[in-house]
């Protein structure tokens, strides 16, 4: 009997444990937080659940950051750490190996760490260990790992974890592929549409957008956006999500050309093919600021060609490799 009441009380005891682990905003990389200092800030949280008696003793929580090498000759992280519920609201403490042991001063090349963890506070409870990040930036992105030990005395006590993925919005940047850069040259595409269709093929490449961007191929300008009944537009996001390559082949004659605004002028016509990533809300456009993802396209028309010595030998200088090619 006596052994039977035993085991229903322990079995009734709620051992202590961290129930969830939630970012208020951000959880997912096609919708992440907003970044940028007018941003809502990010809150961190692990739900605790605690037998009676129990509490924690130590609520931490930790970030490694994937391209920066710590002064322990292991990837760098920052670690903020409070001891007591009275910490709540408390700025950041870091306690990673980001900044000397003796002196606290971050390593000259590290120095952009004390501004990081400026905008991070606790945010504690009885039973939730948390953490606020104000202004959240692109270093925000990845895991957040939670650590809470018990109140268990001497070396029994446990330390309990759990972690969070985080996204934080970040500006793709792009650029073209293909054709590719030569030395001492633009990038540019030669077509031939005097006796027939011709074609052009072009790939563009965007990095590090969170959300991961839909690219929009254009002529000449941003809102001149190509048409999927005009062109083959294909499109491949990486496995680790980091970059999107789209492709595009489509094939010209003077119609389609006229239909985007391109008008032959005596037997020639250029125009620049470019690629922007579409970011949906969390970036807006803005017009008339050069995009570094553009080709130029230059093509020789049906129309009687008159040009003059001096312009044909400029075409010829930029060109030349792509023609011998």
């Amino acid at each position: 009997m006596f052994l039977f009441l035993l085991l229903v009380l322990v079995h009734s005891v709620q051992p202590f444990s961290i129930t969830t682990t939630t970012a208020s905003s951000g959880q997912t990389i096609d919708k992440p937080a907003n970044s940028g200092k007018n941003a809502q800030a990010v809150t961190l949280s692990c739900r605790l659940e605690l037998s009676p008696g129990d509490h924690w003793t130590s609520c931490a929580w930790s970030h490694v950051f994937p391209d920066v090498w710590g002064l322990t000759n292991s990837p760098g992280y920052v670690m903020c750490t409070v001891s007591s519920i009275n910490g709540d609201g408390a700025p950041c403490q870091d306690v990673g190996n980001l900044k000397g042991t003796y002196d606290g001063a971050y390593d000259t090349g590290n120095a952009w760490v004390g501004s990081y963890v400026s905008r991070i506070s606790h945010d504690v409870t009885e039973n939730s260990c948390g953490l606020t990040i104000n202004s959240p930036n692109a270093n925000d992105t990845g895991v957040w790992k939670c650590h809470v030990k018990d109140n268990t005395v001497g070396s029994s006590a446990s330390v309990f974890w759990s972690e969070i993925n985080l996204y934080v919005a970040n500006k793709s940047e792009v650029v073209i592929t293909d054709p590719a850069l030569d030395s001492g040259m633009d990038k540019s595409l030669w077509v031939d549409i005097s006796q027939s269709r011709g074609r052009i093929q072009a790939s563009c490449k965007s990095l590090y957008g969170v959300p991961p961007p839909e690219i929009r191929w254009y002529i000449d300008e941003l809102r001149n956006r190509i048409s999927t009944r005009d062109a083959t537009i294909t499109s491949t996001t990486s496995s680790t999500g980091e970059s999107v390559t789209s492709t595009i082949s489509m094939d010209l004659d003077e119609m389609i050309l006229s239909s985007y605004g391109v008008q032959p002028d005596q037997g020639y016509f250029s125009f620049a093919l470019g690629c922007f990533p579409e970011q949906g809300n969390y970036f807006q456009s803005q017009s008339g600021v050069l995009n570094p993802a553009e080709v130029m396209v230059f093509g020789k028309s049906s129309g009687e060609i008159f040009l003059p010595v001096s312009l044909i030998i400029l075409l010829q200088t930029v060109l030349i490799t792509n023609i011998l090619s």
